[in-house]
């Protein structure tokens, strides 16, 4: 597979205006007879501004398997698929449903898909389409920062990463640790570290 290419936002609403405008210009390119569909692979609360946002721009909701983790516990991502089939009234519809069913990823497609950088790397073994791409928020990114360097200016991380092996079994204390101090930079790269390979 080729690498796939990251495409960086500032906001949700740039993402969606993006979204729309690539929509359209196929849209006014397809012929009579053409589906054109774009895919986009986000957890639930991106998923759902990305719908309110869409609906803004005329889109109508066709199907909706969507709900809030708290009431059915899925935590995974959704696939939203917007569309319009030019011999079917050129509706611009938006279908939602779950990515996974059973623990594994459903097999999706489209003329484009796009993939939230909050999303599984394994969602991507499972994408049919010429053009695939990542997706980066900059605001979500600046968010987690700010909050990660918030923890560092209070000492909340410091706190966090206190070793105590009081907790370990008394087999396991015969392995040797060690504690580190380190600098504000190595802390931000290790954060850093910490979410691209989600431990």
């Amino acid at each position: 597979m080729n690498k796939i290419p990251t495409i960086c936002y500032e906001d949700i609403y740039e993402f969606c205006a993006s979204l729309n405008f690539e929509f359209e210009n196929r849209y006014e390119m397809a012929d009579e007879d053409d589906t054109i569909s774009i895919s986009v692979v986000a957890k639930y609360d991106n998923a759902r501004n990305i719908i309110n946002i869409l609906t803004g721009y005329g889109y109508e909701i066709a199907n909706m398997e969507f709900h809030d983790p708290e009431y059915d516990g899925y935590k995974d991502e959704y696939i939203i698929t917007i569309c319009v089939r030019l011999s079917n009234n050129d509706i611009m519809e938006i279908w939602c449903e779950p990515a996974k069913r059973k623990d594994d990823y459903l097999i999706l497609g489209g003329d484009i898909v796009y993939i939230l950088n909050e999303c599984n790397i394994k969602v991507v073994k499972k994408i049919e389409s010429d053009k695939i791409y990542f997706v980066e928020l900059e605001d979500e990114i600046e968010d987690e920062y700010d909050d990660f360097a918030d923890d560092l200016e209070c000492g909340n991380c410091e706190e966090c990463h206190i070793f105590d092996d009081s907790d370990m079994e008394e087999n396991d204390k015969d392995d040797e640790y060690v504690n580190l101090k380190l600098t504000r930079d190595e802390m931000e790269t290790l954060h850093m570290l910490c979410h691209i390979f989600d431990v």
